[in-house]
């Protein structure tokens, strides 16, 4: 699969004509739509070739490159016109003459960006892909074995291209609620931040996100046609944070499961789940002779205690069979507790 930079697609776009390099062979005249895009194909051609280089010279204006090896005077220059805004190659002098066997081994100019550049269109439709089929397409496209952490990082440069960084995505929670309240009627929404502390200071107009709490309309009004029986649970997050995702589900007449709230939470502590259940109670599910099924966590346990909501509190039979099972090591056994519920 070959990659083909999404600035090169804008720039077509516009009626631009640019020369897409032949990666066998560099030459005086070829332009370049951008900085980066000019760097991106110098990299390529030096690793279809087997062949480094240096940056003698960088700025916003020149780039200029020679060759590694100090006995070869390969030499490249591409600049930046003033009127028409791109990079084109201005001067290449001498030739390689330093080629390396070594093609198993990683390259130097092999970055985590190079890489990013090439599996974009990889990880865009589907983001799970795992890093070893990364691996072997960059071993196909490059004939070089790049290191597992360095394509995982340039994987992770490759989500946060399609999705955003993670700080950026918490700047825009508030955004996000507040469509979803103008967009769906009725939706409800909880949010919990505490104070931006910078050099032991709390900075005034700033917050740092603690927890979240919300549920739509749909799902709240679909309950009073379920049964009275709902079950939580919590699962970890992963990424850079690793917050809790907390969730409320039920079933209908046919047995279909409905997820009915949800929450984002520092983990499955007793304040994290007395901010999830004390909301589900208040605006979700206050019907009073509620079934609540959960595992038997400490701090759920405590919660249901101090809240005064008249639940029926059950623990969940594929928990206790699970813990069953943990310890005594025993299918049938575990069976037979299974049936006994």
């Amino acid at each position: 699969m070959n990659y083909v930079d999404n600035e090169f697609v804008n720039c077509m776009s516009k009626n631009q004509s640019y020369l897409v390099p032949d990666l066998d062979n560099l030459q005086v005249g070829m332009t370049f739509p951008t900085k980066a895009v000019a760097m991106q194909c110098v990299k390529e051609y030096h690793m279809h070739n087997s062949t480094s280089f240096v940056v003698a010279h960088s700025d916003r204006t020149r780039w200029i490159v020679h060759c590694k090896n100090k006995n070869c005077m390969w030499r490249c220059g591409i600049l930046n016109g003033k009127k028409s805004n791109i990079w084109k190659i201005t001067k290449i002098e001498g030739s390689h003459t330093c080629s390396s066997t070594m093609i198993s081994q990683d390259h130097q100019q092999l970055s985590s960006t190079v890489i990013c550049e090439s599996i974009l269109q990889m990880v865009t439709p589907d983001p799970t892909i795992s890093v070893s089929v990364l691996i072997a397409h960059i071993r196909s496209r490059y004939t070089y074995t790049t290191t597992y952490r360095k394509t995982w990082i340039a994987k992770q440069k490759a989500i946060e291209r399609i999705y955003g960084n993670w700080e950026e995505s918490f700047k825009e929670l508030p955004r996000w609620i507040l469509a979803f309240k103008h967009y769906l009627s009725g939706t409800v929404t909880v949010i919990e931040v505490g104070p931006f502390i910078e050099d032991g200071q709390r900075v005034p107009n700033k917050a740092v996100f603690h927890r979240l709490f919300w549920s739509f309309q749909p799902c709240i009004k679909g309950f009073d046609h379920c049964k009275s029986v709902v079950s939580v649970d919590g699962t970890w997050l992963y990424g850079k944070y690793r917050e809790t995702l907390l969730m409320e589900i039920t079933q209908d007449g046919d047995g279909h499961t409905i997820f009915i709230a949800y929450a984002i939470v520092e983990g499955e502590t007793s304040d994290a789940w007395f901010f999830f259940l004390n909301r589900l109670r208040m605006f979700v599910t206050p019907q009073p002779n509620l079934c609540l099924i959960s595992d038997r966590h400490e701090s759920i346990k405590s919660v249901v205690r101090c809240v005064n909501n008249n639940w029926h509190h059950v623990f969940c039979v594929r928990h206790i069979s699970k813990n069953f099972m943990r310890t005594f090591k025993n299918g049938l056994m575990k069976n037979i507790v299974t049936n006994m519920s």
